[in-house]
């Protein structure tokens, strides 16, 4: 009887010990944070779609200066959408820091806008040395 009695008072224990739930303000900052980083790569998509819209373009243009031209606004636009995608990867992991019990997601999540901001380098390198043989 006594280690019964014994294992439930261990099992009241623990309960005190758990971790402690987040706060509302933490909650809250983690939500802002995360609404932030959506709303950076949207932004980002968007700066994405003009890039490869102007390089589309500069590569159809028919003279060279046209295509330099195109060429040149789409190295900002893809410049623009890298800076927002690397923004919106701090946000996340930022976000993931304050609400631990979802931080695997918002590492997931920050480490596709880290991939998605080096796509946009990538593209921003091939401009650079389209422009350098034009």
């Amino acid at each position: 009887m006594i280690e019964v009695v014994n294992f439930f008072q261990a099992m009241f224990m623990f309960t005190n010990a758990a971790p402690v739930s987040l706060k509302k303000p933490e909650v809250k900052l983690a939500v802002a944070l995360k609404g932030e980083a959506l709303e950076l790569a949207a932004v980002a998509d968007e700066e994405m779609n003009n890039g490869r819209t102007t390089q589309t373009l500069s590569l159809e243009a028919q003279t060279s200066e046209k295509r330099r031209i195109f060429a040149e606004i789409a190295v900002w636009h893809h410049n623009r959408a890298a800076e927002k995608y690397t923004k919106a990867a701090a946000r996340f992991e930022e976000a993931g820091r304050v609400h631990i019990k979802k931080i695997h997601g918002f590492n997931a999540k920050a480490l596709e806008m880290r991939q998605r901001a080096a796509e946009a380098n990538a593209a921003v390198n091939a401009l650079n040395e389209f422009l350098k043989q034009n």
